[in-house]
């Protein structure tokens, strides 16, 4: 790696490189990868298209990489366009590398469905199941295990696709199709967690989500507690854990696992917000003031939380009437229309890059924001894939 430094500074200082150990296009995806790492993501981006108008239809990695970049900069629909483009040259680079081609189309089809093109991403996403399997057979009937390397890498096609499939169902209420995509998923997992790099603990915590919405409480505890085994700090997978034990009655249970995300991460609002409406629950009136507090002044325009503190303060007697208004005002300043109870969270996990989407050997990480938006870490997650916080119990308040 330091040699490969070395020669980076020297193609930025403009000197003549010596191609013995490393190709001119080698230094060039370090360069872009460097960039993206140290967060000049437009340099980057100038990189990689000076790369690919040199370089034409012979390689389809220039395409692949300004793909993810165009990802990292929320540029969507450009991104899927440059993976549709790295999907064909790998084609006509070698017509029978299906990997190659397939991966590049598990990254577009993570663009498109960020783009809202959900029809498109899911059309292109769901025969990539079934090809993966495909491939992980017949690479594992090969002789002398001379396959099992790619075997491993078509199930990742498979897994990946199901992850972001899954995803996108449990998002849209189709509770019982990511149910079954995610069960897919989570087939895989013991044969290419290791070989592979894949972590599942986001697809754990999502899958439990969906069992829980589908009243399988039993079911989302056990994916949960797989979830916080792989990292038993992370505030979402807390979050999660709380809201499986809030409706599994655990009332004092679910406070425990908010006050611990909070402990993890002390300006995550929601798990505030949550830890406040179980307080309340409790009867623990103070204490569900002071977190309602933190989670507005984490947040100031958190419309749920002002609401929340609104509705609790008027509970707290006459003294507290000045207070309440204010925070109803806040509340309603943001939103028209409240009323009713404290309610929980409602909102997805926001930034848990699970990295850039799917299967990529060398510089691009494997994670479900496609292949490598977060520069050359490997993850295992799945493009555009991200743990998702719980939705809020049936009945209150959920969104503004």
């Amino acid at each position: 790696m330091s040699d490969k430094l070395k020669l980076i500074a020297k193609t930025e200082a403009g000197q003549k490189l010596d191609q013995r150990t490393f190709s001119s296009d080698d230094i060039t995806d370090a360069r872009q990868n460097l960039l993206r790492w140290a967060g000049n993501l437009p340099a980057a981006e100038r990189i990689a298209e000076q790369w690919q108008a040199a370089t034409g239809d012979k390689d389809a990695l220039p395409a692949l990489r300004l793909g993810e970049i165009k990802f990292l900069l929320r540029q969507h629909n450009d991104a899927a366009a440059e993976f549709g483009l790295a999907a064909r040259r790998s084609r006509l680079v070698n017509p029978r590398n299906d990997l190659a081609v397939s991966r590049a189309e598990l990254n577009r089809g993570a663009a498109l469905l960020a783009a809202g093109r959900t029809s498109e991403g899911t059309q292109l996403l769901r025969p990539l199941d079934m090809l993966g399997v495909q491939g992980y057979a017949y690479q594992n009937s090969l002789p002398n295990s001379q396959g099992a390397g790619n075997a491993l890498l078509f199930a990742t096609v498979s897994y990946y696709a199901c992850v972001q499939l899954g995803d996108y169902e449990r998002e849209s209420g189709n509770l019982h199709a990511a149910v079954e995509d995610y069960s897919t998923a989570l087939a895989w997992t013991p044969q290419i967690e290791e070989g592979t790099g894949v972590r599942p603990e986001a697809l754990n915590n999502n899958a439990a989500l969906a069992y829980l919405g589908l009243g399988e409480t039993s079911t989302a505890a056990r994916l949960e507690s797989k979830a916080l085994a792989a990292d038993p700090m992370d505030p979402v997978f807390l979050m999660t854990a709380g809201f499986i034990a809030d409706q599994s009655g655990r009332i004092g249970r679910a406070a425990q696992y908010d006050r611990k995300a909070l402990d993890s991460d002390p300006g995550s609002f929601p798990a505030a917000n949550d830890l406040g409406v179980e307080r309340f629950r409790e009867h623990r009136d103070d204490t569900a003031v002071t977190a309602l507090r933190q989670a507005v002044g984490a947040s100031p325009d958190y419309a749920l939380g002002w609401f929340n503190l609104g509705v609790l303060e008027s509970k707290l007697g006459p003294s507290h009437l000045l207070a309440s208004q204010g925070a109803l005002a806040i509340a309603y300043s943001f939103e028209s229309s409240a009323e009713g109870s404290p309610a929980r969270h409602d909102g997805r996990r926001q930034g848990v890059p699970d990295g850039a989407g799917p299967i990529q050997a060398t510089a691009a990480p494997m994670e479900f924001l496609p292949v490598a938006a977060t520069g050359s870490r490997r993850s295992g997650r799945a493009p555009g894939h991200r743990a998702a916080r719980p939705r809020p119990s049936q009945g209150v308040r959920t969104r503004w």
